[in-house]
């Protein structure tokens, strides 16, 4: 596998320490995180959603000439948006759907507005907002059914699971369910699958919950994510409804699962690598699921194992493909956070939470 660093966007600045970032204006307006990726085959580009404090939140690379630019969020950004989380879409009228989440914390979320959900045409560079879903809390990510028109999405700080009506520009449906899981996912069906948490459960373990739009409700199960160690905590990391109608799944705890919506039976693939995380699945053209692994705080650079996997279907069996790591650039990718793939095989992969420098966008040549 060839991997190739590109630092997201040019103003990127490193950071010493990660905690501190809020204090310095330097970093808050030079560090970030690709929190998010999108290629659109329509114009060739990845579109990259960033955690950045100045709220410049997402940025356009062009593969073929190797250069960023801002797309313009700031025109539209409002109080307290700092991140494109997980929620980059691309919808059926060619825009590019997203949505805004926050780092507020207690004092201030109260006279925050929330995040909201918006839509970017690329051909004119125009911005329309769709409204927020919540008020006070910010999404942390978005999930789209382009046949009913709905977007569904957890927020941050306090978790709700939200249904929106984008004709209608309105929340039908929210609920609250202890739990801030990556991705939600759309069944072939139409019905949503989340996780929630037990708040009597201190563990914080989470179980998968439906949302049917049909009946504008909700069913909690207590389907979870296998473990793999007594250690596990069933969190969910990753999820994502596939062409073969199953959907699939991820822990923060590195394994990855499927679940036949139908029959509401789970199935273990396995655990690909040690340590943490699974935090970026999707098919490629080839017909593999491709995963991504790792997230190793405080470790050497050379040392962190973020490692791509290409999981196959008829055997179930996993193939390793390598090390996110340029030698050129050299450094590696220090936290897996999200991926896309495009019509040729390439893995366009964001990084976050890197504790030396900012978050590159990655990308990786199976």
């Amino acid at each position: 596998m060839n991997v190739f660093a590109h630092p997201m966007p040019e103003v990127y600045g490193d950071c010493a320490d990660i905690r501190a970032i809020t204090h310095d204006r330097v970093h808050t307006q030079k560090w970030i995180s690709t929190t998010s990726t999108l290629y659109n085959p329509n114009d060739g580009l990845v579109y990259a959603g960033l955690t950045h404090l100045g709220g410049d939140l997402l940025w356009a690379y062009d593969p073929a000439t190797g250069k960023s630019r801002s797309c313009g969020y700031l025109e539209i950004r409002g109080e307290n948006e700092v991140k494109i989380h997980r929620s980059l879409e691309l919808g059926r009228d060619g825009r590019i759907y997203g949505a805004t989440a926050g780092l507020t914390d207690v004092k201030s979320r109260l006279t925050s507005p929330g995040g909201q959900i918006w839509a970017y045409d690329p051909r004119t560079g125009i911005f329309e907002s769709f409204g927020i879903p919540v008020p006070n809390d910010y999404v942390q990510h978005v999930t789209f059914d382009w046949q009913r028109r709905m977007a569904y999405g957890c927020t941050y700080p306090v978790p709700w699971f939200f249904a929106y009506d984008l004709e209608a520009r309105e929340t039908v449906f929210s609920a609250f369910t202890g739990a801030l899981p990556h991705r939600s996912a759309v069944d072939r069906n139409g019905r949503v699958w989340s996780g929630y948490t037990n708040t009597a459960d201190l563990s914080g373990e989470n179980f998968l919950f439906f949302y049917d739009p049909d009946a504008n409700a909700l069913t909690w199960t207590d389907l979870h994510i296998p473990k793999c160690g007594q250690a596990d905590k069933m969190q969910v990391d990753d999820m994502v409804a596939l062409a073969d109608g199953f959907v699939y799944m991820a822990s923060v705890d590195g394994v990855l699962a499927r679940l036949d919506p139908d029959t509401r039976e789970m199935e273990w693939l396995g655990k690909p690598a040690r340590g943490m995380r699974m935090c970026g699945i999707g098919e490629g053209p080839d017909g593999l699921v491709y995963c991504l692994t790792g997230a190793f705080y405080g470790m050497p650079t050379e040392d962190r194992p973020t490692r791509v996997f290409a999981f196959d279907r008829s055997t179930k069996q996993f193939r390793e493909l390598g090390q996110i790591f340029d030698p050129e650039f050299g450094d590696g990718c220090a936290v897996v956070h999200h991926l896309s793939i495009a019509p040729d095989g390439t893995l366009w992969v964001g990084e976050t939470d890197n504790d030396q420098r900012s978050g590159c966008l990655w990308e990786c040549r199976p």
